[in-house]
């Protein structure tokens, strides 16, 4: 018996430093490890990230890295399921302009006539535009545009809901890379780190789906070349465009498609310029086309002042919404003329609820 115990607890003892290692807080390299995973659960690299926070400068400057190369990864799967959702929405929507929309067109066009007779009239009123050509351009919105419920098949919602998914998790991580890198940047042996390995840029926001499935729509309707290269030129800047801004710019892109009008680029210079008046008005206190600026006095000064040219401006206050700017300038002559007039740039730029938008040749 005594030999028995004697050689129970020999086992004991030579199991004791893999059980010690086995509940042993994890090393750095081991922190890094763990977030180089192709299984990374989010949950997971939440708390490794919180223990990052007393590791060395390397071993934080690995864990951005492996973050970052999480980031691309993903990235990578998301644009593919983004591409997969345009797709499916591009086919629905050939599905409908065969089916139901291509009977309508003949029609739409004398109507877009007739709408754009009364937007362009002298002397045209708010009264006119909510009671002439309101009911006009709904009517052609119910012969060129395919509804909600003709789109939105299974499989379209399936796409959808994939994408939002990846967006929620690619904002996860994001912010998880934010933290792992919080403060780094103030220690001067990270600055080559962050030169060789920059910043990844913003992940797409699951809030901006709506808008870019109204983009994808209009680009599977019957476009001409210029206004498809024009709405696949816009969405290059996206990413670096107010989701707001960009959403108002497509609220005029739709009316103007309506309406048969053509379609507007994107001038990022414009939306800065836009953007830099509203930022004046707001923290000068004035509400006007002219700047008490120096150098910024008119929409061209300040449209030169970030390196293009621009004329027509229009100025709004107290929306929270870039479509809400937008419908506020539609029921507005001058301003309703500006966004139909014939221009082949725009730029919108908002600070705080002040807007700005400026348009050029």
């Amino acid at each position: 018996m005594s030999r028995a115990l004697s050689l129970c607890a020999s086992v004991l003892l030579a199991a004791l430093p893999a059980l010690s290692q086995a509940g042993a807080e994890p090393t750095g390299p081991g922190l890094v490890a763990r977030l180089k995973s192709t299984r990374l659960d989010l949950d997971d690299a939440a708390g490794v990230v919180a223990k990052l926070q007393v590791q060395p400068l390397s071993i934080r400057l690995q864990a951005s890295i492996a973050l970052s190369d999480q980031l691309a990864s993903r990235k990578k799967k998301h644009d593919r399921a983004a591409a997969d959702l345009q797709r499916e929405l591009g086919k629905n929507v050939t599905a409908v302009v065969k089916t139901r929309i291509g009977k309508g067109l003949e029609s739409a066009a004398a109507v877009r006539s007739k709408a754009l007779a009364i937007s362009r009239r002298d002397g045209l009123t708010k009264g006119q535009i909510e009671t002439e050509l309101d009911p006009l351009v709904a009517q052609i919105e119910q012969w060129v545009l395919p509804t909600k419920a003709e789109l939105e098949t299974r499989a379209l919602v399936d796409a959808k809901q994939a994408v939002l998914a990846q967006r929620v998790d690619l904002q996860k991580l994001y912010r998880l890379y934010a933290d792992c890198t919080s403060g780094l940047e103030l220690h001067p042996d990270a600055e080559k780190h962050f030169l060789k390995y920059p910043v990844p840029p913003l992940p797409p926001s699951p809030d901006s789906i709506t808008d870019e499935t109204t983009v994808w729509t209009l680009m599977a309707l019957p476009l001409s070349e210029r206004d498809r290269s024009t709405l696949t030129a816009n969405e290059v800047l996206r990413p670096v465009i107010d989701a707001e801004e960009f959403a108002g710019t497509t609220a005029l892109q739709r009316t103007r498609f309506l309406l048969g009008l053509p379609l507007l680029r994107l001038d990022e210079k414009l939306s800065a310029a836009a953007r830099d008046h509203s930022t004046d008005m707001v923290s000068l206190g004035f509400f006007a086309h002219e700047s008490p600026v120096a150098g910024k006095r008119s929409p061209g000064d300040r449209a030169a002042n970030f390196g293009t040219s621009g004329g027509a401006e229009n100025i709004a206050n107290g929306q929270g919404a870039g479509a809400g700017a937008i419908r506020a300038w539609w029921y507005s002559p001058g301003h309703h003329r500006n966004m139909l007039g014939d221009h082949g740039r725009t730029g919108l730029g908002r600070h705080e609820q002040t807007w700005t938008q400026m348009f050029g040749g």
